[in-house]
């Protein structure tokens, strides 16, 4: 069994959090104005704690590896995987906001679609394996 750290914990929790949005937008009833919103209010939850935790990532797991010999190449590698994400979480976010404006059927296939297409690619930094996410 692989170890468990704190770090991996957390991108497990992130990687989890994808299933109730698809499930919601796989349930979504075209013209519910309301679940439109709480969808988008809840994607901006999920994008506010994605970004806290790769802030603390650079002002507190970046240094500390770094003082036990962690290459800045190495850091600076980890640290891409992150930018990589930052497009998937801004495609998803606008599709919702489009969802938000126009609750149509079509409208929450869009997100979905991105998610179910990207969201696995979410492979949160330190948590991939040549074989994908752990």
């Amino acid at each position: 069994m692989a170890a468990m750290s704190m770090n991996k914990a957390i991108h497990s929790a992130f990687r989890r959090d994808l299933d109730p949005f698809i499930a919601a937008l796989n349930k979504f009833s075209a013209g519910d104005q309301a679940r439109a919103s709480q969808l988008q209010t809840a994607w901006k939850n999920f994008d506010q704690q994605l970004t806290r935790h790769h802030q603390g990532e650079h002002e507190i797991a970046w240094p500390a590896m770094e003082s036990v010999g962690v290459s800045k190449e190495a850091l600076a590698q980890m640290d891409a995987e992150p930018a990589a994400m930052a497009d998937a979480i801004v495609e998803v976010g606008g599709s919702l906001v489009t969802l938000a404006r126009t609750p149509t059927a079509a409208a929450a296939d869009a997100p979905r679609i991105r998610m179910e297409r990207r969201g696995r690619n979410f492979c949160f930094s330190l948590g991939c394996t040549g074989g994908g996410c752990v």
